[in-house]
Parts: C-alpha cells; structure tokens; sequence
C-alpha cells in the first residue's frame, strides 16, 4: 500500500464527490495536493478557495468534482525538503521535535520512492523524448564513495539534460531527493552531491537515467519537441524540401489524403516556393496538354491556344483577342416561353412586344453589348392599319441584373407586336 498518496475513486467513494479523505500521515495539511488522470496524463486540480484543506477532518475540497474530465484523481504528499529542526547543543530534547525530524527524512523518502506527485517519470519522458531514447534504454554508473568526494564524473554515458529528476540516484540503496540532493552537468558530464557530508567511504553510489545518448539516436530538438502535455510534436519549419524529397510520390499519396481533410489546410502563402517548375513539369505536358511523368515542361498560355486551335474550337489567324458570350436566350414572345438559355434565369413579359431578360449571375456593371435577332411576322393590327410588313427592336433598358427590349411597327412606336422568335446573345 503507498505511503505517501490515495488514489480514488475507492471503496464506495467515487469522483462525483468534491471532498476527499486523506489516509496518509503527512507534517503539515497544506503538504497535499491533488492531480487529476484522464488516460493520457496528470494534471494538478485546483481547491476550494474558501476551505481547501482540513487538518481537523483531514480531507481536502475541490473546487469543482473531477468525475467530467478525470478517470481517476491522486491526493498525494509532497513534504518540504527544507530543514524543519535544527538541534543545538545543550538544548533540550523534546518527543516532538524528534519525531519532526524523523517523519520528514522518512516521508521524503517515501514520496521520491513511490513517485507521489509522477514529476520524476514526466522528467524522464522529458528527456528520453530529447535524447531520442525509449524507456528500455535506461544508462548507468556505479561510483564508490570515499568520505571526501562531492562530483563525480559520468563516462559510461553521456547525460542529454540537467534535468535532476531525469535521474534516479541512491548511495547504499536510499533514493536521493533530486531537488536538493544532487545536481547534474554536461559539460563535463558530471553529478555532484550538495551539502556539507560527502558520501561515506565504500559506498556505492549508482546513477541510472534515461536521458543518455547510450544506444540511441540523437533528434534535433529544433525539430521535434515536447507539448504541456507530454506529447511529441514537430515543430514549425521542422519538415524541409530537402528532408522530403523523394519520400512523397504520387503512387504513396493515392486515395490516401481527401479533398475535405486539405480543405483550408493549403494556402498559396503556405505553397509560395515550395512546388518548382520542374515538379510542376511531371504533371502538364506544353505540347499534349495530357498529365504524366513523361511531360517535359509547364504548358504555356501559347500552347494552350494552340491546343484550342487546332481541336477546331478556333479556326481564325491573327493575335486579337477572344470574348466570350457571358448570357444567351431564345425566346418565344407570342406564347410567352423560354426555349434555350445559358445564364438567363427568366424572361418577364410587359406587355405586346416588351420583354425583359434576367441574368442567373449578373454583370459587373451595365457596360455589355447585347446582339439581337427576331422573326419577320407583324400582327394583322399592323398591316391592316399602317400596310406595314416589318417591325423593328430596340433595346429599352439595361443593368446589371437585367435588359428589357421592346418591338414597334417600322413608323410607329404605338404599334407594338409579339415576335414568335427572338434570339438574345450578351458579350462583354
């Protein structure tokens, strides 16, 4: 059973509760504190803030239960390393003092031991993560004391960090207090024990760590680093072109990345000078246009139009440009229907011979042209009244949303007349 920490929930107490028994013997209530275990890592829970501790009860109060967020929750005893007694001589001896004394020797004891508070094993997974070591690669020196000697020099491997909790030392079997007991170099690569008593003669003194570079590979740590919580990640900048080249081709990419996980994941500043033209010259061939490895070189806006003429899309000479029709109709105005349209959404008609044409996506502005063509009938109304055989178009009005055309008779605009074919073309 630990000595210096309960885990719960345990018994009939469960994590829905926000106060906890503590079963532990400790010197002082304020020495335990709480961490929380979500099934990857601890994290520190905060106290009540009115009454966080009792000594009377000997509980402690969360500010909030645990049971949302943790699996589990350690209450766990961190005594103070600091000297609590100082004996003189002459003075008396008292039961308590003693005792004081005794129980914070043994109680540190127990918590480095038991690993109470977990900080030595998140240290070590600190620093094997920088030594790029695993857990089965654990290093270690044995030295003998000899009354006199304070540092140490470590040659059977070599300590990646200065981390004092990255290393399990004890002299004769005791486990040493990494934060006041020893401290650790690496240049020279070297433990010295602090305070004023060196290690006794003939004793052995073993340092076993993690973090050393014995049978393992060294990562950058300018590539790869650890998060707060205690996960590997890479860094910015960390992934080159060069560390890349020839590790991604297209047969590995197939069907293994969708367009909705690239999606707002690649952005033209992220690609700027990533992608050469060479690369982009296995994908679009200038004279074929098709896509392959056998492409020898970016297609050009000259071969694309090359590509266009000679499919017989263009069939004219010269370097004027091409406009193209941004909106088409043909329409029947003496039934009122829309037979064929490419970007007109509606035709709207007024009245005899006043038709007006809706855009699906409308113009930039009003400045387009507007080309059209209608059949030859005029209404009897026409003929019998004026003895006229045509009618004429005009175009009314004009936006950028819409155009409204109107037919009269040839010498009179109170003459209008439906046209049973009318063909609309716009060009901007």
């Amino acid at each position: 059973m630990p000595q210096s920490y309960k885990e719960y929930p345990s018994g009939s107490v469960t994590l829905t509760a926000v106060t906890y028994a503590v079963p532990f013997k400790y010197l002082s209530i304020d020495d335990v504190n709480v961490i929380g275990f979500d099934g990857k890592k601890w994290t520190p829970l905060a106290l009540d803030a009115s009454a966080p501790r009792s000594a009377t009860n000997k509980t402690v109060t969360l500010a909030t239960a645990p049971n949302a967020l943790y699996t589990k929750i350690r209450l766990y005893r961190a005594s103070s390393t600091t000297q609590l007694v100082d004996f003189q001589n002459g003075s008396r001896l008292s039961e308590s003092d003693l005792d004081t004394a005794y129980q914070q020797g043994l109680f540190a004891a127990q918590e480095v031991a038991e690993d109470a508070s977990t900080s030595q094993f998140a240290a070590v997974l600190s620093a094997q993560l920088q030594a790029g070591t695993s857990l089965s690669n654990f290093a270690s020196q044995a030295f003998t004391g000899d009354n006199s000697s304070f540092s140490f020099n470590i040659t059977a491997f070599t300590p990646q960090t200065t981390v004092a909790e990255a290393y399990r030392v004890s002299i004769d079997g005791v486990m040493q207090s990494p934060t006041d007991a020893y401290s650790i170099t690496l240049s020279p690569a070297q433990i010295t024990f602090l305070g004023t008593v060196a290690p006794p003669t003939g004793s052995k003194i073993v340092v076993v760590t993690a973090a050393s570079a014995a049978s393992a590979v060294s990562v950058d740590d300018v590539t790869i680093g650890l998060t707060s919580a205690n996960k590997a990640e890479i860094k910015d900048l960390g992934v080159t072109n060069a560390k890349l080249a020839g590790s991604i081709t297209q047969d590995k990419l197939a069907g293994g990345i969708t367009s909705a996980q690239l999606a707002g994941s690649i952005t033209q500043d992220k690609l700027a000078g990533s992608i050469a033209t060479s690369k982009l010259a296995e994908v679009i061939d200038d004279a074929t246009m098709t896509t392959g490895v056998s492409a020898t070189s970016l297609a050009s806006s000259e071969s694309i139009k090359s590509y266009v003429d000679g499919k017989g899309i263009t069939q004219t000479t010269g370097t004027a440009p091409y406009y193209g029709v941004r909106a088409w109709a043909q329409y029947n105005g003496t039934s009122n229907t829309l037979n064929a349209s490419g970007n007109i959404s509606s035709v709207t008609k007024h009245g005899t011979g006043d038709y007006e044409f809706f855009f699906t996506e409308s113009m930039i502005n009003y400045k387009y042209a507007i080309s059209l063509s209608y059949s030859e009938e005029v209404s009897a109304t026409i003929n019998s009244t004026l003895g006229q055989q045509h009618t004429v178009c005009f175009i009314n009005s004009f936006g950028a949303n819409s155009f409204r055309i109107k037919t009269y008779a040839v010498s009179s605009s109170g003459h209008p007349s439906d046209k049973g074919y009318i063909g609309v073309s716009v060009i901007c």
